[in-house]
Parts: C-alpha cells; structure tokens; sequence
C-alpha cells in the first residue's frame, strides 16, 4: 500500500507545474547572525532565489543567548523577513515553564531541552502548513529541538520530511565527550527516533557522516547523504592587492576550543624570520574569550595586530575583502569533522585562506582537493610559520591570487551546484519510496 509520505514525494519530484513549497524549521535563524543562523539563512536564500517558496519557522534567539552579532534585519538578511515566522512567547515564572515544558514533552513525545519551543514551533508550523500545505519540510540542527515539530507534523500531515544536523549532537573533544557520549534516556530515543521517522537525512561533510554513523548506526547510513553549505554568488574584489602591506584577517569568536595560541606562535616566528620594512597585521574581527590575542598584542606584538572587536555580517565581509589572507582556526579534535560556516564566507570573498586545522580534516580535504589556499597543523607553530611565509612570498612576487585561485572552490559551493543536490535527492527519496 502506497503512502501519503510517497505520493507527495513523487509529486515535488514530478511537479505539476509549480516550484516546491518548502517549510524550513531552524530554531537558529537570522537575524541573530551566529554561525548556525547564517548557514541556514543562505540556504533559504538560495532556494528563494531559485524560485522556490520558502517559509521558515526559528525562535527568536536573542531572548536565550548572549551571543549578540547582530538582532536586526539587514542586508544581505532583510528579505528573508516577509518568510520568517520567529516563535517567541514570555518567558514565565517557574511553574508556568514547568508546565509547557511537561506540556510540550507530552504532546510531541520526548521531554528533550528545547521541547517548550517545540511545542510554539510545532503550533506555528501547523497552522501554516493549514494554509500553504507544504511539500517538503527541512528541519535544520543544532539544537536538536528543530527536529521535534518537524517530526510532528510529518507524522500528522505524511509531508515528507529531511532531517539535516549542521554540527553532531554528541560532539567530539574538546567540545563534547565523543560518539559514545550519553545524552540522557529521552534525547537518545529522540535520535533513534529521528533516524527512523525522517524521510532522509543530511550533514555537511562525508567526515561528519562517518562520525555520526557511530551513534546513529545503519539505518542513518542507508537514507542519509552529504550535502555542503552554500554560499552567495557575490561580485568580489578578489584579486585586489593592498597597497599598505600583507594582512592576515580572522573573523569569528575565539574560544577554549579554538585557541589561537598555536596560530600566534606561528605568526611569531614568521615576523622574526622576515624584513619588517613592509606592513604586517593580522587583524582580528570578533571576540576572544580565551584573552591570547591581546596579550600576544600586549606582549610585543602592538604593531602586527589589530583589534576591531565584533561587526554586522555585511560589515565583516566588508573588512576580510580589504585583507589579503583569511584565517581559519580549529580546535585540535583527533579529527576535522567539521565544515566551518566561516569557511563558506570565506569561499565567497574568493581570497586566499590559512586554515590551522587537524591535519585530517574537512577543510584541509577541500584546499587540497579544490585549491585555494594552505592547510597547517593546529599543533605545530612550526607549520603555521612556513605556511605563512608561504603566503608571503607569494604576496610579494604578486602571485598571491594567481598560485591560491578559489574559483573551483565557489563552484563546488555555489547556489546552482547545492540547490541541484537537492534536486537530485528529491529524485533519490522517490526511488526509496516506490
């Protein structure tokens, strides 16, 4: 017997002369601009762009985190407004949280953190399927809790649903405890549950994939598949040399994790290897709560580093296009499993990158594979410092651009090449459900 989940798949596949009506449930969405929020958005954005029908359905974040880069709708985000339906309710005394959250648990299945939202989520999610009638929904993670209206109303209405988990949910070390890491009686049922009632499921890196395949086991493996962030088509002043000296940019927080101490020794080696004559900084875009950089700063470094502290999206991007070098730090996880948001908004700026990452990792797996820059082991200063003088010597035979060329890296990432990901899955979940 066929199912109302296989009938409305092979109809998004098939058409009916119409793009898909797509519901995005992404509690982590713009205009808060965090990583999560911007990976998300720009996928909204291009599927918008090719002429699909977006809704998204996010949590107002601002009301729960700190982590403030930005609460307004601003370019390049502010046509996403008119498509976002951000969930926020009073916070409430102790018994009223109480009760939603039992009340959200209850009603969804699984008392998971997050499951208060769920349940807001969920209600907005339905009412607006009543009204649109959806062809597809995308729940986008972390946190996990998008997954939970998601699965309700995929239940509810048989509207096929893909799972995506931009980052795992049992992190490695330093940030988590491992794939064997327990996440408590319900959140582990949750998992399972996900993996068995999504229609498919996605990740952003193959590493990622193989690492989740630990906890989620083979069911995941056999309706689960690898699809990258996308970046914006942007004109770009690529090839623009500075005139004033070589400058290297990192923009993003700095944490425990990704602590900048094995890039600053590096950095200082390369100074005390090199003629000072011409400029040269780094220049660092964000917040770092580890204070590394500024005592590196304090500490003999005043001339070679410069402190903006944290800047809008658009305002960002607007100070990496004027440098020459953009920086990538990553925690030294035994593996990179991860496929950084800022490397994406990097790609689109079409510069040269440093990426101080594992040395088996995503990032290096991309700049060896596509170009575009070089790849230094996040434990060894040594490394960093050759890597750097690398860069430098190219920068100063004017070849910088030409010898690190990123144009096969926006292709692999461009809107066109995600957004036929997606067509060819779509075609792929058809087959699985004949």
């Amino acid at each position: 017997m066929r199912s109302q989940a296989t009938t409305q798949i092979e109809r998004l596949h098939e058409g009916e002369g119409r793009k898909p009506r797509i519901l995005m449930i992404a509690s982590a969405f713009v205009p808060l601009v965090n990583p999560e929020a911007i990976v998300n958005a720009k996928l909204a954005l291009a599927f918008i762009e090719h002429g699909w029908h977006v809704d998204i359905v996010s949590r107002r974040m601002a009301d729960i985190t700190d982590y403030k880069y930005g609460e307004r709708w601003e370019y390049p985000w502010e046509s996403l407004r008119k498509h976002t339906f951000e969930v926020s309710y009073p916070h409430g005394g102790r018994l009223k949280r109480l009760i939603e959250t039992l009340w959200g648990g209850v009603t969804l299945g699984y008392p998971i953190l997050g499951c208060r939202w769920g349940l807001h989520a969920y209600q907005k999610a339905k009412a607006l399927h009543g009204k649109v009638h959806y062809d597809l929904i995308l729940s986008r993670s972390q946190p996990d809790a998008a997954h939970l209206p998601a699965m309700a109303l995929s239940k509810e209405t048989g509207t096929p649903w893909i799972a995506n988990w931009n980052d795992p949910s049992k992190m490695p070390p330093p940030y988590g405890k491992g794939p064997c890491e327990s996440l408590g009686f319900w959140h582990e049922r949750f998992l399972k549950a996900v993996v068995k009632s999504a229609s498919w499921i996605t990740f952003p890196s193959e590493r990622q994939g193989r690492y989740m395949n630990q906890y989620l086991g083979a069911n995941f493996v056999n309706k689960s598949s690898m699809i990258p962030h996308v970046a914006f088509n942007q004109a770009r002043n690529a090839g623009q040399i500075k005139a004033d000296g070589f400058t290297i940019a990192y923009a993003g927080n700095i944490t425990s994790e990704r602590c900048p101490k094995s890039f600053l020794r590096g950095f200082k080696k390369f100074l005390g290897k090199v003629d000072n004559s011409e400029p040269i900084k780094f220049i660092f875009i964000g917040r770092d709560s580890t204070g590394e950089i500024e005592n590196a700063r304090n500490n003999g470094l005043e001339k070679n580093i410069e402190l903006l502290g944290s800047l809008g999206y658009e305002m960002c991007q607007q100070n990496l296009e004027e440098c020459n070098v953009l920086l990538i730090v990553e925690a030294p996880t035994e593996e990179g499993i991860f496929l950084p948001s800022k490397f994406i908004d990097y790609v689109q700026l079409g510069k040269p990158m440093l990426a101080v990452s594992p040395r088996e990792s995503t990032v290096a797996d991309y700049l060896h594979e596509y170009g575009g820059g070089i790849a230094a082991d996040c434990k060894s200063s040594d490394e960093i410092s050759n890597a750097i003088g690398a860069l430098y010597q190219q920068w100063q035979n004017k070849s910088l651009y030409q010898k690190f060329n990123s144009a096969r890296l926006e292709e692999a990432f461009s809107p066109k090449n995600i957004i036929n990901q997606y067509e060819l899955l779509i075609a792929s979940m058809v087959k699985t459900h004949l």
